[in-house]
């Protein structure tokens, strides 16, 4: 696929880890995103339909973009005494961080700042439990990432979002129509290369996970079996699923994005 850059990056910071608001029931309620966007368009996002209202929706559909203070990220995990820390209790506990939440830790954003890599090199350091929720391939691509997955195997997970094996149709509904040059995005790595994410990483002995969501009636039961079984052979050990729930808050946009 095509990156198209740069990104406006602003001065302002954004503020991320978050607590998720379905805490009380789950397993992952830290939640992190290491820019303001991201650099994907999915038709199907309930990110963009959120954050496409109020005072962000200039910033987000003009891709300006904050990204979260080094220096602060790193105060979270280390003065875990201080009582202005929000995070102290769920970092003390190890309690997994969620790495993609609101926006892919690994899309074309992070290619051009790099930010996350410099988070990764220190969860790493301080051995701290992580699970990655991605599109991208930029592990394939950029080996520097893929190294610091070494070593990290008891600790570190990776989900890899791909909702059918059909290439051509996962373009259309993976980059918000077929006609995005008067944007900024860029499509979605092929159904296949996100599946050789998953078969290397787990080969290298990473906990790899298919997240078949959202699945999609007319699209996703299509070719679902087969991806299920090709996941499978590649190494991975999980999948979770849920169906698509459409942002009713952003009818007039969505229903715009599937005409």
């Amino acid at each position: 696929y095509e990156i198209i850059m740069p990104y406006e990056i602003l001065k302002d910071k954004y503020t991320s880890p978050r607590v998720s608001g379905e805490f009380l029931d789950c397993s992952l309620p830290m939640t992190f995103d290491q820019y303001s966007n991201c650099g994907f368009k999915c038709v199907y996002c309930f990110s963009q339909f959120q954050r496409t209202l109020g005072l962000v929706c200039d910033n987000y559909l003009n891709k300006r973009i904050k990204k979260v203070s080094l220096d602060k990220f790193k105060w979270y995990f280390t003065d875990l005494d201080n009582p202005k820390n929000p995070f102290s209790n769920l970092i003390k506990n190890k309690i997994t961080m969620q790495w993609g939440g609101l926006s892919d830790p690994f899309c074309p954003i992070e290619e051009q700042c790099g930010s996350g890599y410099e988070m990764l090199k220190f969860l790493k350091q301080i051995q701290y439990p992580v699970c990655f929720s991605s599109k991208s391939d930029l592990l394939l691509r950029d080996s520097k990432y893929l190294e610091l997955f070494e070593g990290m195997q008891k600790l570190w997970s990776y989900k890899a979002s791909i909702i059918t094996l059909d290439a051509q149709k996962a373009r259309v509904i993976e980059t918000d129509g077929l006609d995005n040059q008067k944007t900024m995005e860029v499509g979605v790595p092929t159904p296949e290369q996100r599946l050789l994410v998953l078969k290397k990483l787990s080969e290298m002995g990473i906990w790899t996970i298919l997240r078949l969501r959202p699945f999609i009636i007319g699209l996703s039961d299509l070719t679902y079996l087969d991806l299920i079984n090709r996941a499978a052979d590649y190494g991975v050990k999980a999948m979770s699923t849920e169906f698509f729930c459409l942002e009713l808050r952003s009818i007039n946009k969505a229903r715009a994005n599937y005409d």
